[in-house]
């Protein structure tokens, strides 16, 4: 949780959003938890393996990643909008900077989880 609200933090520096997206970094870690559990492999997990593609396969690494993005995103929106009855913003909002971080998501995967 530390280590959340520390990026989330450390983004809002330079965003100067004011603990916004602190704020939306500890509610996913928080939530963390529970997105696993749903999509949990048949065999589980393997605490000395790292929760990548190549341990697990890309369908349930993109499980993985959107569940976690879909938090983060809404939660992050619905701060900066602050107003639930624009939820259809809020929710535009969110799937319009999905490919955008799923994008930029999979290159920093493959930099550093390079195939062997």
């Amino acid at each position: 949780m530390l280590i959340a609200f520390g990026t989330g933090l450390f983004i809002d520096l330079f965003y100067d959003t004011f603990g916004i997206h602190a704020s939306a970094s500890v509610t996913l870690m928080a939530l963390r938890g529970f997105i696993l559990a749903r999509i949990q492999p048949k065999g589980g997990y393997n605490l000395n393996k790292g929760l990548t593609p190549e341990n697990y396969g890309w369908s349930w690494f993109i499980r993985y990643v959107l569940f976690a993005y879909i938090v983060y995103a809404l939660w992050l929106s619905a701060l900066e909008v602050f107003q639930l009855w624009k939820i259809g913003t809020i929710t535009l909002r969110a799937l319009f900077i999905l490919p955008i971080s799923l994008f930029f998501i999979f290159i920093s995967i493959r930099i550093t989880n390079p195939r062997n």
